[in-house]
């Protein structure tokens, strides 16, 4: 959280991926705990959760269409546990190259998760499986995330770090 209170802190904010669907949890939600520090924090999501409501803050709104994203309002956007979910990574950056805040990209480490047991096994299958959250697409290390940003976004990196033990934070500039 310390990161992000240092990026969010009375700015105008767009968190992506708002709801973390489908484990909706309002008591752990990220942004119900980011919202305080922000002068105004607007989530973005593609699912809409039946307990939504229950994420709703004072200084905040709901965006469920991508269309209706204002592009000139954020000084930072944040893509929590998002990228790693998407079925084409460059048109998901390319989103972001318009807008003119930093843009903060946050996901799992394929190594920091493989030790500690994320990942398992099935002989009967001959598969490897994941134990958190079948629904990812890819992993990223830092080097991957790093790169695969390099190659489809016009944004400069700015720092990338660890978070909450078992994640990587990219942050992003402005676009070229």
């Amino acid at each position: 959280m310390e990161r992000y209170k240092h990026y969010c802190t009375d700015k105008t904010v767009l968190e992506c991926g708002f709801t973390d669907w489908p484990k909706t949890r309002p008591y752990k939600n990220f942004y119900k705990r980011l919202a305080p520090h922000t002068k105004w924090i607007d989530g973005y999501d593609v699912n809409k959760p039946d307990n939504v409501e229950e994420l709703r803050v004072e200084n905040g709104d709901f965006i469920w269409d991508w269309s209706e994203v204002d592009k000139d309002k954020y000084d930072v956007i944040t893509c929590r546990e998002v990228i790693e979910h998407v079925g084409n990574v460059e048109n998901f950056l390319n989103q972001f190259e318009d807008m003119r805040g930093v843009l903060m990209i946050q996901t799992p480490c394929a190594y920091l998760l493989k030790e500690r047991g994320y990942f398992g096994y099935d002989k009967e299958k001959n598969q490897y499986y994941e134990k958190n959250h079948e629904d990812h697409n890819c992993w990223y290390t830092p080097f991957t995330l790093h790169n695969t940003v390099r190659k489809y976004s016009k944004r400069e990196p700015i720092e990338m770090s660890w978070v909450n033990n078992h994640s990587i934070l990219l942050v992003l500039g402005k676009a070229k």
